[in-house]
């Protein structure tokens, strides 16, 4: 039997198939997108995608308590046109493709409440007691910029159950840009995610036992017949 494809692997394989994708329906138009894969040791693995130098999307990988997570390393572009958002968001749909379970970045942008609800619009700012030191009351009536300044720019996402999430944003994208065409792209995406995609849950049928029904024996009722005496006349 072939052995299971280790996480890295499984990364490598569903960002060059992205690549490709993107690349087919010209999202991007005449400019192509490069994926860039660094393994800086055995434990850690670093995606980007990138049009240029000065145009693209990185993420670093690595196993941390049993589970496949992502840290945000750097997103850049010069190009407009919401070029950022769509190399930021086809890293998204990498980490739903390939199992990845938890995200998060530092959000420190120019504007990080703008960020928040723009390029960053799929994650949460961290209200983590653990990882901030505040209790959930201190969250309350506070704004998106207060909340940000309290976890000092921290995001997350929990990768669960977020794969219409991704492929909406990524049409609204593709759609607000003018470049290319979000449907053939979802479709493309579509198909390979039957066949490739990330964790599929499958629910086993119940097996249901029939139940026997036995046939309950009815005893006959044995009638005793009835002896009649005859009487004896007196004469």
């Amino acid at each position: 039997m072939a052995s299971e494809p280790t996480f890295k692997e499984t990364l490598k394989t569903n960002a060059k198939k992205i690549t490709n994708l993107v690349n087919n329906n010209k999202l991007f138009g005449d400019d192509l997108m490069e994926v860039n894969i660094i393994e800086p040791n055995s434990n850690i693995i670093t995606i980007g995608f990138k049009i240029n130098e000065n145009n693209f999307s990185e993420v670093d990988y690595f196993i941390n308590n049993s589970r496949l997570e992502g840290r945000g390393k750097g997103v850049k572009s010069d190009m407009g046109n919401r070029t950022g958002s769509l190399l930021f968001n086809l890293n998204l749909l990498l980490m739903v493709l390939s199992n990845v379970v938890y995200f998060s970045l530092a959000n420190f942008t120019d504007d990080p409440a703008r960020a928040a609800t723009g390029i960053y619009e799929l994650l949460d700012v961290n209200q983590s007691a653990q990882d901030t030191g505040y209790s959930a009351s201190d969250w309350s009536y506070k704004s998106l910029q207060e909340k940000l300044l309290m976890s000092e720019g921290e995001m997350k996402l929990n990768i669960i159950n977020i794969h219409s999430d991704i492929k909406k944003k990524l049409k609204d994208i593709i759609d607000t840009r003018g470049v290319g065409k979000s449907q053939n792209f979802i479709s493309d995406i579509n198909q390979y995610w039957s066949t490739h995609g990330g964790s599929k849950r499958k629910t086993k049928k119940r097996k249901t036992k029939k139940r026997k029904t036995k046939k309950r024996k009815t005893k006959k009722r044995k009638t005793k017949k009835r002896k009649t005496k005859k009487r004896k006349t007196r004469r």
